[in-house]
């Protein structure tokens, strides 16, 4: 019997953990094969592509980006092939099963919860070797009923083979995902993660012989998808040690509790090289009544403590995040969360919305704030009982300024110059900055990266010539080119641009700034670096690098 493992992806560059593991714990009891598509492919498509396979058992993992689809692409295939039998796993569907079957005939079965011990198991109920009601974790049709089997108890992770080798890792530009835990300590009411199972570890010898392989395959980025990375301090700190002490190309992702680290960690992190790792840390609210409605047991202060203490050390990528639209937070409550925690000055701040998950403890308790959300996909907050819809639509436009100025890097100059104006209101200055691509029209429209620059330059214009230095750095350091936007075209004078070109061959000034172009003729160099006059010195930008090195002293000397 022939078993087909896919998703849609929510974009090219994800790739699927569970289909992979999935297919390691069933291809001893039948032929399995692995197809991945996105939520962007044409859906009839995908549609033709998976009857090709072929397949007599076609098993989905839903979530709730690809749920809708998923359910289109069942309907047309059970009707191209009736004998096929359609299989649903996955969080999206593990909360609701029965309904989900009894809305959707042309589905025959769904695995709820983890499905690396029910899944064998159902191929071998499929081919008659036992009944389909010896199943644990399975609701599934006999005939016109939906029966719910026992649940199913979690494998041991050790049980669970590693889910890569040479013929099954995810190709150029992707991301690999990795776990070495399941299950939380903590019980957030807007995630799935904590309070249902109890926490379970990889042995530790294990980990670290997986993420060699990691590290000896060249594996560019892995994302580790544990919910609570380090929520045991000591077995996190030896994890991050020996990362550090066996790094090579290799980067890593992790999802911490910020109030969890601790100076014996901060110690074994001093010690790791630049970039080598990531860090993503949840604030979600600093409104106390908020935090304790949601359900987490931390006190801002302390937190910001603690990332603070990571970000000094300037090695580590960090990545915070905030979530609008929870319990008690209105629009005054979320502007002080929000200033409260770009204060921290994090790499990024990513900008979420609340979404009622099945399953989730908000879901259920959603009358109790007066929460409207979409009752489609991914079931995102309207309105609370505190922040209306005009409010929201407001945090959208702030969020989309957010990711523009701030998120995607190429304005550091500028935009302290900007928030020190603001004193330091950064809400303040994020909308100030939306209202200004709306007055332009320019909100909804995608935008190159210099014209983002013409108009943050027209938005500051009125900061004087301090704001116009300071933007005219942030654009030279980060992008290339010839044409220099008028704000900044003063530096074109040909007696300049000769001088550039003969400090751009001198051997001395490249075996200093820039040792990688050493050797390399003049003309091509100056197409790599740019220069730029300062308040009284020359700056000599590498966009390539987003490298600045002061070069006065070898104009002087000419």
């Amino acid at each position: 019997m022939k078993l087909l493992l896919t998703t849609l992806n929510a974009s090219f560059v994800h790739s699927s953990l569970a289909l992979r593991t999935l297919s390691k714990v069933t291809e001893r009891v039948c032929d399995t094969e692995v197809a991945e598509y996105t939520i962007n492919d044409v859906l009839d498509a995908v549609t033709a592509d998976l009857f090709t396979h072929k397949a007599d058992v076609t098993a989905f993992s839903c979530y709730l980006w690809n749920i809708a689809q998923t359910l289109r692409i069942c309907d047309c295939l059970k009707k191209a092939n009736p004998d096929g039998v359609l299989v649903l796993g996955g969080p999206e569907v593990s909360f609701d099963a029965p309904a989900i079957l009894e809305q959707n005939p042309y589905i025959d079965c769904i695995v709820v919860g983890e499905g690396e011990g029910v899944l064998p198991v159902l191929m071998e109920a499929l081919t008659g070797k036992c009944p389909m009601s010896c199943v644990p974790g399975l609701v599934w049709r006999n005939r016109e009923q939906v029966v719910e089997n026992p649940p199913a108890i979690p494998l041991p992770l050790e049980e669970i083979p590693f889910a890569y080798d040479e013929k099954n890792l995810p190709g150029q530009g992707k991301l690999v995902y990795y776990e070495t835990s399941r299950g939380c300590p903590f019980s957030c009411a807007y995630c799935l993660s904590g309070g249902r199972d109890a926490l379970r570890f990889l042995p530790l010898e294990r980990v670290k012989k997986e993420l060699q392989w990691f590290i000896d395959h060249d594996v560019p980025l892995v994302k580790l998808v544990d919910r609570t990375f380090n929520a045991d301090r000591r077995r996190a700190d030896e994890i991050f040690r020996y990362i550090i002490d066996h790094a090579k190309n290799t980067r890593f992702h992790f999802e911490l509790a910020g109030d969890l680290i601790d100076e014996q960690t901060l110690a074994v992190l001093s010690a790791a090289p630049e970039g080598l790792m990531q860090f993503e840390i949840g604030v979600q609210s600093t409104n106390p009544q908020t935090i304790s409605a949601v359900g987490r047991a931390i006190k801002f202060d302390a937190l910001k403590e603690k990332v603070e203490s990571v970000l000094s050390l300037k090695n580590i990528h960090v990545h915070v995040d905030l979530i609008a639209g929870l319990p008690h937070e209105d629009l005054e409550s979320f502007r002080q969360s929000f200033d409260h925690t770009m204060a921290i000055h994090p790499h990024v701040l990513q900008l979420g919305f609340l979404k009622l998950l099945r399953g989730s403890k908000l879901r259920k308790e959603a009358e109790g704030f007066e929460c409207v959300y979409s009752q489609n996909p991914p079931y995102e907050v309207i309105a609370t009982h505190v922040l209306s819809y005009d409010d929201l639509v407001l945090l959208k436009r702030v969020e989309h300024a957010l990711d523009r100025y701030y998120n995607d890097g190429g304005f550091e100059e500028s935009m302290a110059l900007l928030f020190v104006r603001y004193n330091h209101a950064y809400f303040d200055c994020f909308h100030a900055i939306a209202d200004h691509l709306r007055e332009e029209g320019l909100e909804r429209r995608s935008l190159s990266k210099a014209e983002l620059y013409d108009i943050l330059y027209r938005f500051g214009v009125e900061y004087g010539e301090e704001f116009r230095q300071a933007l005219k750095y942030d654009f030279m350091k980060n992008i290339r080119g010839s044409n220099l936007p008028d704000w900044c075209d003063e530096l074109r004078d040909k007696t300049f641009a000769a001088q550039c070109m003969e400090v751009a061959g001198s051997e001395e000034f490249l075996g200093e700034c820039f040792p990688q172009y050493a050797g390399m003729p003049a003309k091509k160099v100056i197409k790599r670096v740019s220069f730029g006059k300062f308040g009284g010195k020359i700056i000599a930008f590498d966009p390539s690098q987003k490298r600045a090195v002061d070069a006065t002293n070898f104009f002087v000397a000419k």
